[in-house]
C-alpha cells in the first residue's frame, strides 16, 4: 500500500513540476507580449506613460524602476524636480536610448501595468502547482488540498445527479398515478 501511495505522490509531483513550468512559459509569454504592445506605441504616449512613473516613483522611497531605466542609473536631478518631469523631456531622452534601454524601460513600464486575467491565472497556476511540486510538508499539504477539491467537486456533482434523477423519477411516478387515476 505504502509502494502505491509512493508511486502516486511521485507522479503527482512530476506532473505539477511540468505543469508548473507550462504556466510559467504562458506567463513569461504573456508579460512579453504586455512589454511589446508598450514598445509599439508611439514615442508620445510611451513618453507620457515614463513621466507618469517616473512623477510617481519620485513621490515614494522604494525602487525606482521606471528612473533607472530613464536615465540609466541615478537621475541626474532632485526629487523635486523627478516630480515635474513632463513627457516631453522623457521623450527627448527616449531618442537617445539604444535597444537595450528601450526594452529595460518597457520591462519597467509593464511592470507597473497590472497583469490581465489570463496572466493572473497563469501566475496563480504556477503557484498551485510549485507548491503541489514540492516535496515536503508543504507539497504534501497542496496535493491533498487538490484531491479534496477534485473530490469533493466530483462529491458534489453527484449529488446534484442523484437529486436530479430522484426528481425525475418522482415526476413519472406521479404522472403514472394520474394515468391510472383518470381511466377510471
Amino acid at each position: 500500500m505504502k509502494g502505491i501511495i509512493n508511486e502516486a505522490k511521485r507522479r503527482m509531483i512530476e506532473s505539477a513540476r511540468k505543469g508548473g513550468g507550462k504556466a510559467a512559459k504562458a506567463e513569461d509569454s504573456l508579460r512579453t507580449e504586455r512589454i511589446a504592445k508598450i514598445l509599439g506605441r508611439g514615442m508620445d504616449e510611451r513618453g507620457a506613460m515614463a513621466a507618469e512613473g517616473i512623477r510617481s516613483e519620485a513621490y515614494g522611497s522604494g525602487a525606482s524602476p521606471v528612473t533607472a531605466a530613464t536615465y540609466g542609473g541615478l537621475p541626474p536631478m532632485s526629487a523635486d524636480s523627478l516630480r515635474s518631469v513632463q513627457s516631453a523631456d522623457v521623450a527627448d531622452l527616449m531618442q537617445g536610448m539604444n535597444s537595450a534601454q528601450k526594452q529595460q524601460l518597457g520591462e519597467a513600464l509593464a511592470g507597473r501595468q497590472m497583469a490581465g486575467p489570463k496572466e493572473l491565472i497563469m501566475r496563480g497556476g504556477r503557484a498551485a502547482m510549485n507548491a503541489m511540486a514540492d516535496e515536503g510538508r508543504k507539497g504534501d499539504v497542496a496535493r491533498v488540498a487538490a484531491v479534496s477539491g477534485v473530490a469533493g467537486g466530483l462529491t458534489a456533482s453527484g449529488a446534484a445527479l442523484v437529486d436530479l434523477m430522484s426528481f425525475m423519477s418522482q415526476g413519472q411516478e406521479v404522472q403514472s398515478e394520474r394515468n391510472e387515476v383518470l381511466p377510471s
